[in-house]
């Protein structure tokens, strides 16, 4: 869109205490181009400017909420009552009905657990924020303790690696294996 110098000087002027919207009727261009013009020269709005603009539209905003004010506040609709659920009410469910919901509900928390379950074992991430322990605490942390003196954990399995024989310590591995039901191999025994 071309813009005379006449209209861009008139721009530089009065952007900075008019609406776009008076600006972009003034001038015969749409509120987007005012916008697009002031961001291509630098204009910008000054404060006063915008604190007025502000007042206006919370004054505009107030006039509208008092003379639309449907519906009133504390309005029931009529008829309403009887289908609202009241405190201590039972459930609307018949005892079957209820049954059945609750045996859908705990079967599929029941396959997202299993599949979660299932993509940590595979090393992959969770999709869902479950707090899933892969195993026992005492379990996990023992995990750790031998990740720590160099034993080599994979992720979800119960077999442990050691990189040499120097590094061993037997009296962990016994406690492991009896304890845990860990089982200790070689790193050279995992790619065979």
């Amino acid at each position: 869109m071309e813009i005379t110098g006449k209209d861009l000087q008139y721009l530089k002027e009065s952007y900075k205490h008019e609406t776009n919207k008076v600006l972009a009727k003034r001038m015969g261009m749409s509120t987007s181009s005012i916008s697009r013009l002031a961001r291509n020269f630098g204009l910008q709005k000054i404060r006063e400017h915008l604190l007025e603009v502000k007042r206006e539209s919370i004054a505009r905003a107030t006039r509208t909420k008092r003379t639309n004010n449907w519906p009133p506040k504390g309005y029931i609709i009529p008829g309403s009552e009887k289908h609202r659920f009241k405190k201590g009410e039972p459930s609307r469910l018949t005892p079957e009905q209820d049954k059945e919901r609750m045996r859908k509900a705990h079967e599929s928390m029941r396959r997202t657990i299993t599949k979660e379950r299932m993509r940590i074992n595979c090393g992959l991430d969770q999709k869902t924020k479950m707090k899933l322990v892969r195993a026992p605490h005492k379990q996990a942390s023992y995990r750790y303790m031998l990740k720590k003196i160099g034993y080599i954990v994979d992720k979800g399995s119960k077999d442990i690696y050691y990189p040499n024989e120097e590094m061993r310590k037997k009296k962990v591995e016994r406690y492991a294996e009896t304890t845990h039901k860990m089982r200790f191999y070689s790193i050279y025994d995992k790619h065979r």
